[in-house]
């Protein structure tokens, strides 16, 4: 631009001379350098009347090639002039930071731009660049005289122009422009360049911990945020938090136009590159911790940094400096760690893969790992790869002893509470990396001022791999394996869970997992095998129920037990029948080969109830029990040796009056062991019930569709009778039902069935499942089990008997009936005419009345009578599940 009505002409244009001469001179420091003709300087005398604030100034009478400008979004990329970049690094090493006067000779009315002689250190700097042929010098108009300096510009750059000098080097003007680049990989730039140093200017400052630098030869456009630190500031259109403008001009002051050196440290998901910013071999980094302009940021700090940068920031903490003086200021890095410290022993993996951690004292923490997104299980369908994601923390935690560090806490908002993230070590292993190395999880894409992971660096570079290779989450949702199976254990169906025993008996031993602890001898289990889920109760032994309302003793003890040593853990377990309501019955052994059961009864968390006489190895069950009483362990604190002498029986015949007989009726013959009986002192109050019901009898509804387990009324002869709904055709119009006070089964139409009044539902049933004590007949498919069946009728029906009742299981009564009229006992006759065998049993209770029943069986199996017909009884042929059998 003309220098149109400038100051008056100098004969010299030495800073003295001009001085001399009365212009007025200013000082100042040089913040950046734009190009070859324009500087970016605060000058002293602003700087007293407030904020330090930027004032741009040009070299007078002096042209410099146009720098060209990144692409924006509001403008396109544009080139530089040729020996645009050489012409602005001359000035530009000349010059930043320096301190420098200048005087203005001319203001440009339009854009205020002032137009100055510059001298540093007593030069003219406009001389020296046209001595240099770095800018073009413009000449007066034709009105005005040159100024000195001006004349000794155009005679240098006349000079330069003959001696091919700087811009007017033709034969280096095709290779004088830069090829800038915007947009290429950052990550590729991180993996060629991470390890060195990598030379750079510093061309803006973002905020205080984040520059944009241009990298020298490759004119590569990168931002960059510091590594390990961050200082205040606030996304486009936030409000900003306090010293986020001091932080940014204390880095402007020593970064900006500077040259520096990069070493890089990691990148972030969404490509952002952390490295360390040497200047001159000092790191701004500190200069901010020192200035409380910043605070430590573990997950991308530099480690050979770290000790040093929480020292900085703890004495900053100390002096309450800048940030640390805020009300609202957390702690620094050091103290946040210390208190989110924790040793303890992995219980559980929750959905979403959280940690369930008890540590030495008892207390319970759930660790959410930092900075991952886990496929999760929902209602409404698994998300691909969860089930392997929680397997794997399954596999490799449970019972293990883990590291549990706060990374960062969530505040809670509208949608969600608070919320505590961390990481979890076994050993020196990061647990979030054992899923991302799978690609059985995703890192979060953290904003940049969000808190993240203390190891998210790290955790990037397991994940990068795992993409690359379309592990798991990374490749096709359809590669994901399927995980179809069949829940049994929420509306447990008993045919359904019978259907599904046979696979879990073959083989007899399986692996499954458990999935969840209802007490210490039932548990929910997850069978791969068999692709199903299913409740499974432990054979022979009974723990204490642990209900809200009414806890046994010892009950709460029982339950952490065993959830510390079964649940999600790998076990194996031999099947060997199902119970009434649908829970599959049998042994179950932990990993390290032990029976739970047994470990149970040792440590008296359980006793020993009767369906152990059937279970291989049940001696030492009630070896156990007997050591657990004596020792006064766990359900017996309390015991005393005469609580078990009261139960001793003497010898039994029906008519002793000595034993606690009861008088029983048989109504209902199931198989050659298994009967319905009434009591005979109950059969007043059961009349009377009949009576009752038949004379308010209520209306018929045709619309009347009773549902299973309801209980109805429906006529039997002349009376109407209570029975339950145990099944329904398809078309609604035939019911299965069990006749409650009487123990049968029966099909009747819908037509007659009446609903039962609430007084009436509420009167327990008057028929009991009974079995025959000590003894185990053939089953109905089997040969000799109708005979069975018939034999026991015959000695049961229509007569009134008495009974002993010598356990209680699951609302079966087993018992030993006597005939008064005969003076037998119906079990012993049974195995005497060969229709039952001895069952293998240790019970105390029990050992008065095996000699006669032995004896009994010998007899029958010498006189090859009914099974023994065609000789003894493999073990293998003996009617008991597979896993009692001998092996």
């Amino acid at each position: 631009m003309a220098d149109s009505a400038a100051a008056p002409v100098s004969a010299s244009f030495a800073l003295a001379d001009r001085v001399g001469e009365g212009a007025v001179v200013k000082s100042a420091t040089v913040k950046n350098v734009l190009s070859g003709d324009t500087l970016v300087v605060i000058a002293d005398e602003d700087q007293k009347k407030g904020p330090p604030v930027d004032k741009i100034i040009a070299l007078a009478s002096s042209r410099a090639p146009t720098m060209g400008r990144p692409e924006t979004r509001d403008r396109p990329a544009t080139k530089d002039d040729p020996f645009a970049w050489q012409s602005r690094e001359f000035l530009r090493k000349l010059v930043i930071g320096q301190r420098i006067q200048f005087i203005t000779e001319f203001v440009d009315p339009k854009s205020g731009r002032e137009y100055c002689s510059v001298y540093h250190k007593g030069e003219h700097v406009g001389v020296l660049m046209a001595s240099e042929g770095w800018i073009t010098v413009i000449p007066p108009s034709q009105k005005h005289q040159p100024r000195a300096d001006q004349a000794e510009m155009i005679r240098l750059a006349e000079e330069a122009v003959k001696l091919n000098k700087g811009i007017h080097n033709t034969k280096e003007r095709k290779n004088a422009v830069r090829t800038v680049s915007t947009k290429f990989s950052t990550h590729a730039f991180y993996e060629k360049h991470r390890g060195k140093l990598v030379d750079a200017v510093v061309d803006q400052v973002r905020n205080g911990s984040t520059v944009r630098v241009v990298v020298v030869g490759s004119f590569e456009y990168l931002t960059v945020r510091f590594a390990g630190v961050q200082s205040p500031f606030a996304p486009q259109g936030q409000e900003e938090p306090p010293f986020t403008r001091e932080a940014k001009a204390i880095i402007e002051q020593v970064l900006l136009g500077r040259d520096v050196q990069l070493a890089l440290e990691c990148i972030d998901k969404a490509d952002g590159v952390f490295s360390r910013v040497l200047c001159g071999g000092r790191d701004p980094a500190e200069l901010l911790l020192q200035t409380g302009l910043a605070r430590v940021v573990e997950w991308n700090a530099p480690k050979a940094c770290l000790a040093k940068y929480k020292e900085i920031e703890e004495k900053a903490h100390a002096g309450r400096v800048r940030i640390w003086s805020l009300a609202q200021a957390a702690g620094p890095s050091s103290q946040k760690k210390d208190a989110g410290y924790t040793v303890g022993t992995v219980r559980e993996i929750t959905n979403g893969c959280g940690i369930r951690v008890v540590d030495e004292n008892g207390k319970e923490l759930v660790a959410n790992l930092a900075s991952l997104i886990i496929p999760r299980q929902t209602p409404n369908g698994d998300e691909p790869w969860s089930w392997e994601a929680k397997d794997t923390l399954r596999n490799k935690l449970m019972g293990k002893q883990v590291k549990v560090v706060l990374d960062y806490v969530r505040p809670a908002n509208d949608q969600y509470p608070e919320k505590a993230f961390h990481s979890v070590f076994l050993g020196n292993t990061n647990v979030a990396m054992l899923l991302l190395e799978k690609g059985y999880a995703k890192l979060i894409n953290h904003r940049q001022n969000d808190p993240r992971s203390s190891s998210y660096s790290a955790l990037l570079n397991v994940e990068q791999k795992a993409q690359a290779k379309s592990k798991g989450v990374h490749g096709p949702a359809d590669k994901a394996p399927a995980h179809n199976y069949t829940d049994l254990s929420r509306k447990p169906n008993v045919k359904k869970v019978q259907q599904f025993l046979h696979f879990l008996q073959q083989p007899a031993r399986q692996t499954a997992s458990v999935e969840y602890v209802f007490g210490g001898d039932k548990v929910k289990l997850y069978n791969e095998k068999a692709t199903c889920m299913i409740n499974y109760t432990l054979t022979g032994i009974r723990c204490p129920r642990n209900s809200k309302e009414n806890p046994e003793p010892c009950a709460a003890e029982v339950v952490a037990f065993a959830k510390n040593n079964l649940l999600q853990r790998n076990v194996e377990i031999e099947a060997a029948s199902v119970d009434k309501g649908g829970s599959v019955i049998g042994k179950l052994y932990t990993s390290n080969g032990n029976d739970f059961g047994l470990e149970l009864v040792k440590r008296g968390f359980a006793s020993v109830h009767g369906s152990a006489e059937k279970i291989i190895g049940s001696q030492a069950y009630f070896q156990a029990e007997s050591q657990a009483k004596a020792g006064r362990l766990g359900i017996w604190r309390n015991w005393k040796p005469e609580d078990d002498s009261k139960q001793e029986e003497k010898e039994e015949t029906p008519n002793n009056k000595k034993l606690e007989w009861i008088r029983i009726k048989v109504t209902e013959v199931v198989d050659g062991g298994t009967l319905y009986v009434q009591r005979l002192n109950q059969l007043s109050q059961l009349e009377k019930m009949l009576a009752d019901i038949n004379s308010n009898l209520p209306a018929r509804d045709p619309h009347y569709v009773p549902a299973v387990k309801t209980m109805i009324l429906i006529p039997f002869g002349k009376e109407y009778h209570r029975a339950k709904v145990t099944g329904i055709s398809k078309d609604k119009k035939e019911f299965e039902v069990f006749y409650v006070d009487f123990g049968n089964y029966d099909y009747v139409p819908k037509n007659v069935i009446l609903s039962c009044p609430a007084q009436f539902e509420k009167i327990a049933p008057f028929a009991t499942r009974a079995e025959l004590a000590y003894v185990i007949p053939p089953s109905l498919d089997e040969e000799f089990g109708n005979d069975a069946a018939y034999t026991v009728k015959n000695m049961v029906w229509d007569r009134d008997l008495v009974a002993t009742i010598e356990r209680e299981e699951n609302g079966t009564i087993h018992v030993v009936i006597g005939d008064p009229e005969s003076n037998s006992i119906v079990n012993n006759s049974m195995v005497h005419s060969g229709f039952c065998r001895v069952a293998r049993t240790y019970n105390f209770k029990a050992q008065t009345r095996l000699p006669k029943l032995r004896e009994e069986e010998e007899h029958a199996r010498k006189a090859h009578l009914g099974i023994w017909q065609y000789g003894d009884i493999p073990d293998d042929d003996l009617d008991e599940p597979e896993m009692y059998k001998k092996k």
